[in-house]
């Protein structure tokens, strides 16, 4: 069978970019795969062709949803009467634009989803809460779908690891201090400034901030620490010294109260217990509830993490066996193998 992936984006952003390799490393074991991406804004009618020539030539699409290629939706939608389409959810845009003043943008998403809505397409939605909301818009539940974030773990290329911003992360280790990790982009929604907040008062942790500089709020504590963007191979080798990961903490900003982002992936992946403000979808699993802890359920959640010892080895082997995109995905090749039988009969 010959599936096409469309991403409606560039790949320029790092965690995006990494799921997209993932799920394709994912469906090309099963399917004949290739790729269709925006390249850049002067890319855009190209991008239309080739996914044009995609539709009459393949069997089947997965497409990130983006409301920024209306036409390339409702054609898609209109499609999947025919062949099979999937349109994966990342996030609640109705709430996400309001929230950036992208009124314009919003307007289309909601015309777009009238259609969507009516189309034979499955809804695969990243949280249940996406789900949940996409249902009470109208969406059918049997055309519905859950499916959590994975994580393709890769090895490190220690060629390219910068090894004296290692060695200066690893110094931060001395007197047997907690090292504590956040990597993001400092978005209002990743509630960075409460973090520090949090954990200007714990004189026996350090804070790492991996992310751009020029967006750091102003007068940091004394036991934070940022750097730059760093190569993901030195990003790797910095966790091996990290003691826990911190996940969004103001997600509610955008409504979001489930979540399964590629941050908290990659942190359990790597043995790093995870300290969130949300519901990560990863404790759908038993084995990773104990590696989760949830400000939600106690304003001194740091304090209990730092109280608890755990086995990073261990957690690694859980993780990764756990949130790998071929055991995250069953249910999108159940459908597209379902489906590609019925086409056939």
């Amino acid at each position: 069978m010959k599936l096409v992936y469309i991403f409606p984006s560039n790949l320029s952003h790092q965690g995006i970019t990494k799921k997209v390799r993932g799920q394709i490393h994912a469906f090309s074991k099963r399917y004949t795969t290739r790729l269709i991406y925006l390249k850049t804004p002067f890319h855009y009618f190209s991008f239309h062709l080739q996914a044009c020539v995609a539709f009459m030539t393949s069997d089947c699409f997965y497409i990130r949803y983006n409301p920024k290629v209306p036409v390339l939706n409702i054609a898609a939608s209109l499609l999947a009467f025919k062949k099979t389409v999937i349109f994966e959810h990342n996030v609640k845009f109705d709430l996400e634009l309001k929230f950036l003043n992208r009124h314009l943008e919003n307007l289309v998403h909601k015309w777009t989803e009238k259609i969507l809505i009516k189309s034979n397409c499955l809804h695969v939605c990243v949280n249940q809460d996406i789900l949940n909301s996409i249902i009470d818009k109208g969406y059918k539940p049997k055309n519905t779908c859950y499916v959590q974030n994975g994580y393709l773990m890769e090895e490190i290329d220690q060629s390219k690891v910068d090894h004296e911003t290692v060695n200066k992360v690893k110094a931060l280790k001395k007197n047997h201090n907690k090292l504590l990790v956040f990597v993001g982009n400092h978005y209002p929604w990743h509630g960075l400034n409460q973090i520090l907040e949090e954990i200007k008062g714990l004189n026996s942790i350090q804070l790492l901030i991996i992310g751009p500089l020029k967006k750091l709020p102003q007068n940091l504590p004394q036991n934070c620490h940022a750097i730059n963007y760093c190569d993901i191979n030195t990003l790797y080798s910095i966790f091996n010294y990290c003691d826990f990961g911190f996940g969004p903490y103001r997600w509610d900003l955008i409504g979001i109260t489930i979540g399964s982002p590629l941050k908290s992936r990659e942190y359990l992946s790597y043995g790093l217990p995870i300290i969130v403000n949300y519901q990560d979808c990863a404790s759908d699993f038993d084995e990773l509830k104990p590696y989760i802890y949830d400000r939600r359920t106690n304003e001194k959640i740091i304090e209990k993490a730092l109280s608890e010892e755990h086995d990073k080895s261990k957690l690694k082997k859980i993780a990764q066996n756990l949130l790998n995109w071929d055991n995250v995905l069953k249910p999108v090749f159940e459908h597209i193998d379902g489906s590609g039988a019925k086409k056939e009969c």
